[in-house]
């Protein structure tokens, strides 16, 4: 009876963790002769705040925010958005739309 042991930081959906699932399991099969009856794939989601790595836990580790000027536009991640992604997604007629240092010209 093969047993896969997962150990990830929380926040998985379910749905991540199904195709994890089955992607372990045909990994096991292709490679490890593995029955799929016979195999146990376990999903162990340790907080951040449970997790040590280099003398410091998971939640110390996390990247500082980077300060964002206010007005900058954002993603749907909360990402800053540079001008070119911005005019990629803007029609170039939207109304009211002004290129950077025109001081209002059109």
């Amino acid at each position: 009876m093969p047993v896969v042991t997962v150990q990830l930081w929380s926040g998985r959906t379910v749905e991540q963790k199904r195709r994890l699932v089955a992607a372990i399991t045909q990994a096991m099969i292709d490679h490890a002769d593995c029955k799929p009856d016979h195999l146990h794939v376990i999903i162990q989601d340790v907080p951040k705040d449970s997790w040590g790595r280099a003398g410091r836990l998971g939640i110390d580790n996390e990247p500082d925010p980077v300060p964002v000027d206010p007005g900058t536009a954002l993603n749907e991640s909360g990402r800053a958005v540079s001008e070119p992604e911005l005019q990629s997604i803007k029609p170039d007629s939207a109304a009211g739309a002004r290129s950077p240092g025109t001081g209002g010209a059109r």
